[in-house]
């Protein structure tokens, strides 16, 4: 608990005794707040190619909360320690984008998102089509978003893992072990704690960051109640992320998935 979060709960102990609990319940009841009001922020890790690195604000392998861009971790120890985090929801989605050559290089630009569903599931990740009769090159991202605590505060906000590309491994790792080893020991998606970790890799395209997993340890029965309670609250709403790190995305380069030859006529 925060200095802040302590200082709180101290002065509503010491609310007039005439605001009753069920008052109390029904001012907060008042603002008719749903899951669908909220926003909530990423787990970004900074690239050479992000703002606040390039602002110098940040530093290459940092994690930071996409909306405040509070330090959360690192890949690089001396920096900052691993981000600890507490799992308890994956949902899967297409990130859309189309490319064009410009300059002898495939330029790519962000056209939406589209959630993943038994019917689109198996869509090739590349293809090509065409859009205003020009030639365009369709890449489909699959992306892995897990819906995570902080271990170290669980007053915080709930924050989103996104795994997409050359980190999409770690999102079939995370995936892996919450919803297959847990179940088959009889354990939730949130009974363990994990580590978010990563390395600096290097190609022809430059160096970037490429995030991974580790298990840390069992989850505590307070840090389980309140998984549970987000879980409820998020796993049929269609909760907002904030996605301002895909919408300013362009990338150059060749896509890394084998391409299909396939022509389609419409965005997705």
């Amino acid at each position: 608990m925060t200095k802040e979060t302590k200082d709180l709960t101290k002065t509503n102990a010491n609310l007039p005794s005439a605001i009753s609990q069920d008052v109390m319940d029904e001012w907060m009841d008042a603002g008719q707040v749903s899951s669908n009001d909220l926003v909530l922020a990423k787990v970004l890790a900074m690239q050479l190619t992000s703002e606040l690195v390039k602002e110098q604000l940040a530093a290459f392998g940092d994690f930071r909360d996409s909306l405040t861009s509070e330090l959360l971790g690192s890949v690089d120890p001396k920096v900052a320690a691993n981000f600890e985090f507490i799992p308890f929801l994956m949902k899967k989605k297409w990130v859309i984008m189309h490319g064009r050559e410009a300059k002898g290089q495939l330029k790519y630009e962000y056209q939406g998102q589209v959630e993943m569903t038994p019917a689109n599931e198996n869509l090739p990740w590349n293809e090509e089509i065409m859009v205003d009769k020009v030639p365009t090159k369709l890449r489909r991202d699959y992306t892995y978003d897990f819906y995570i605590l902080n271990a170290k505060n669980l007053d915080e906000m709930p924050r989103v893992l996104s795994f997409r590309r050359t980190s999409a491994k770690a999102g079939k790792k995370l995936a892996t072990i919450m919803y297959v080893e847990n179940k088959q020991l009889k354990l939730s998606p949130a009974s363990r704690t994990m580590f978010l970790t990563g390395s600096k890799e290097t190609n022809d395209d430059g160096s970037f960051v490429v995030l991974d997993v580790a298990k840390s340890r069992a989850t505590s029965p307070a840090e389980l109640e309140k998984a549970l309670y987000w879980f409820q609250m998020f796993k049929k709403s269609d909760v907002k992320v904030d996605d301002s790190d895909v919408k300013k995305e362009t990338g150059y380069g060749q896509a890394s998935q084998e391409a299909s030859s396939t022509t389609i006529s419409n965005a997705f």
